[in-house]
Order: structure tokens, then C-alpha cells, then sequence
């Protein structure tokens, strides 16, 4: 079973109990805050910045997630060797610096030192979201933009972000995946903005240059051009930040000893199991 790192501790001090983090690697789950773009906030890419700033994603991975995951490499996870460019994670947490930025961009502190206000919805995918979701509001209220969150169950969740575009930011993470022309690409590129279609472009992101340098690559075939192309629109995406990467998400297995032969691939636990066998 999956487990918080919390209990992890505990569970494998029991003798027939070990854990392990394989058998996932080919997913590469990354979690973020996806931005509406649409709304005359978040626009401004001073105003992303900005709230990328107020968030310390140390705090997300150590304490709401246990320290089950790591800091963003990229806009694709580091399962992808094209990941290798500027962190995203290195936008610093700097709150003094997200104020000033907020400042440029026109919206100062107003009447009880409030810039502006935003709803966030979160993943109903359990607490942690809902951690995650107190934890964005403390920090954006920090620097004075207030949040109201609404809770709703998957479907509304869905029909909400993805069909009705009513939303300003919300929680979730996508699987890039071994290829970014397989997971990384369908989140960014304008022909993806699909009403309707889950897990598609639902903050509305258009950039021709992104466009295009996901087309090229993925009609690449030399493997060296490839990496200079999806490095070059990772260095696009980081500075247009359509969505607040948070964390490239890690996943700990807890089984049973007598289980053997579960952890054979890179998606191992999403396999048929029809290798694994009992010992005595």
C-alpha cells in the first residue's frame, strides 16, 4: 500500500513489513498550482511571480507531503533527461520580494491590507490536498492577497476546472511520463485549451514559440536536437509560468516480505502482477 511518510516509520518497523519507492519511475508525477489566465490578476506574470515567491515549497514537500517528494527540477520531471535546465524550484521563497512585485504590477494594499482576492479550488484527491490548500491561503494572505476555498467532490472538481473554466487556481499534478511529446506537451500547447477534456490546457496558455518547439520535437529524430528543444521551452515555460510547480512527487510502497518479484519495471505497480509470487 501507499503510505504518508509519516507512518512509513512505523509500519516497517513491523517484521514483515519493507518499504520501497520503485516501481513508479516512468511517471514522473508533477504537482502544481494551475492558473486561470484569463482572470486579469493572474495575467500579469508579475502576479505569478509573485505568489510563486510566497510559497515555500519546502514546507509543501517536508511537511504536508512528510518528505515523500522534491523541489520541481523543471517543467518536466526529472525521469526526463531534458530536465536538465534552470530549476523551477529555484524561484526563491522571498515574500519581501513578491510584495514589491505585486506593488509594480498596480495592486497594492488596500482596506485591512488586502491587494486583491482569489478562490482556489483543491484536488479531492484526500487531506493532503486539503493541507496543501490551507497551507496556499496562510502564504498568499501573507502578502495580501486573500483566498477563499471551495471544496467539491471529483465531478464537480472536473467539470468545474476543465469544462466551465471557473476557476483562478487550483491544485493538482499531472504524470509527464517518459517522453515529454507524451505527458509534458498536452498540459502547454494552445490547440490543447479544449473545453470539456480533463487534464487538458485549462489555464488558457498561448505561445506560439512553445507551440512550435513542442511540434519540432516531436517530429525530432535526432535524440540531441530533442534535448536542446524541450530544454529551450522549458526555459519559456519558467519564465511565462502558466502554473506554479510545487513538487515532483515521490511515492513510497509498504508490502509484505512474503511478496516477491512485485517491483520488475517502471511501472510496476500498475502492471498485471502476473510474475509476482508468494515465498514461504
Amino acid at each position: 500500500m501507499r503510505c504518508r511518510k509519516a507512518e512509513i516509520g512505523r509500519l516497517v518497523k513491523l517484521p514483515h513489513l519493507a518499504s520501497t519507492d520503485r516501481g513508479y519511475e516512468a511517471l514522473g508525477p508533477l504537482m502544481w498550482l494551475e492558473l486561470n489566465l484569463r482572470d486579469k490578476h493572474l495575467a500579469d506574470v508579475r502576479v505569478r511571480r509573485a505568489l510563486a515567491q510566497a510559497i515555500d515549497k519546502k514546507v509543501v514537500v517536508d511537511t504536508i507531503w512528510f518528505g515523500v517528494g522534491s523541489p520541481p527540477p523543471a517543467p518536466s520531471s526529472a525521469v526526463i533527461p531534458a530536465s536538465t535546465i534552470r530549476r523551477c524550484g529555484a524561484i526563491p521563497f522571498d515574500p519581501a520580494a513578491a510584495e514589491r512585485l505585486l506593488d509594480e504590477a498596480g495592486f497594492r494594499r488596500g482596506a485591512g491590507g488586502v491587494r486583491f482576492e482569489l478562490t482556489q479550488d483543491y484536488l479531492p484527491y484526500g487531506e493532503n490536498w486539503v493541507r496543501l490548500a490551507e497551507y496556499v491561503k496562510q502564504a498568499l494572505g501573507k502578502i495580501g492577497v486573500r483566498v477563499t476555498t471551495r471544496a467539491s467532490d471529483l465531478p464537480g472538481w472536473l467539470k468545474r476546472v476543465y469544462t466551465e473554466w471557473d476557476f483562478q487556481l487550483t491544485s493538482t499534478f499531472s504524470n509527464n511520463y517518459a517522453d515529454p511529446a507524451i505527458g509534458v506537451e498536452r498540459t502547454y500547447i494552445s490547440t490543447n485549451i479544449l473545453k470539456g477534456v480533463p487534464f487538458t490546457n485549462s489555464m488558457g496558455y498561448n505561445n506560439p514559440a512553445v507551440d512550435h518547439l513542442f511540434a519540432a520535437a516531436g517530429r525530432e529524430l535526432n535524440a540531441a536536437i530533442r534535448v536542446q528543444q524541450y530544454k529551450k521551452v522549458q526555459e519559456i515555460l519558467v519564465e511565462d509560468l502558466p502554473v506554479l510547480w510545487l513538487m515532483e512527487m515521490g511515492t513510497t510502497t509498504v508490502y509484505n516480505r512474503r511478496v516477491q518479484d512485485v517491483f520488475r519495471g517502471p511501472i510496476a505497480l500498475y502492471s498485471s502482477f502476473d510474475q509476482v509470487w508468494l515465498s514461504k
